[in-house]
């Protein structure tokens, strides 16, 4: 069970890093400050990632 727990998080933060990234580095990239925006796009994905990953877990 707990295998299966974390193997759904890890696939739920990588599909959604790459949701977020896929979205906000052209916008940083538009807006000229993908430096600055880095770390929060980071935490951004940590979070969305594992909201998607206790979703897949309740699925």
């Amino acid at each position: 069970m707990m295998k299966t727990l974390i193997t759904h998080f890890i696939k739920g933060f990588v599909s959604g890093a790459i949701a977020i990234l896929a979205i906000c580095i052209p916008l940083s990239i538009a807006e000229g400050n993908l430096a600055d925006m880095a770390a929060a796009h980071f935490l951004l994905a940590v979070m969305v990632g594992g909201i998607t990953g206790l979703i897949l877990i309740s699925i």
